[in-house]
């Protein structure tokens, strides 16, 4: 942080007060407390997601089951012949398939990712505005010289 600090020095004495009281104010914009809010929220929107995801998992493998025997009703037609029953029960292996189909698209957490999203990239924000907010004041306003040569 020289370059930062070689302007702080150039700084006026009242103009050094506005930068201090800035740096402050970064770090008051990001207060520890509201930083553990946050990373509570996002854990638990990822938790929220993560349950979605293992549902639509499974869906999924349920789908793939279905999908399996259609094809295998499929053969067992071809080779032995097609009847009233087999086509009511292929009916319905489609019906399922279908169902499943819209159950798991209805589940995407697209909301939920996007705010997600919007959340990690706030607490990156806040958590980098701290830090330097923190660099900031450690560094160049309590540590650095009062400017003069």
């Amino acid at each position: 942080m020289s370059r930062v600090k070689d302007f702080y020095r150039q700084l006026s004495d009242s103009d050094r007060d506005l930068f201090a009281a800035m740096a402050n104010g970064m770090t008051n914009s990001a207060p520890q407390e509201k930083l553990e809010r946050l990373r509570t929220f996002h854990s638990q929107l990822k938790l929220e997601i993560d349950e979605i995801n293992k549902r639509r998992q499974a869906l999924g493998v349920d789908l793939n089951n279905v999908e399996a025997m259609i094809k295998d009703i499929d053969k067992f037609i071809a080779k032995e012949g097609d009847s009233l029953e087999l086509q009511l029960f292929r009916a319905q292996m489609v019906e399922m398939a279908e169902q499943i189909k819209v159950e798991v698209a209805a589940m995407k957490p697209e909301e939920k990712l996007a705010k997600k999203h919007d959340l990690s990239r706030k607490l990156a924000m806040l958590t980098q505005r701290r830090a330097l907010a923190q660099g900031i004041l450690r560094e160049i306003v309590d540590g650095g010289d009062d400017g003069k040569h």
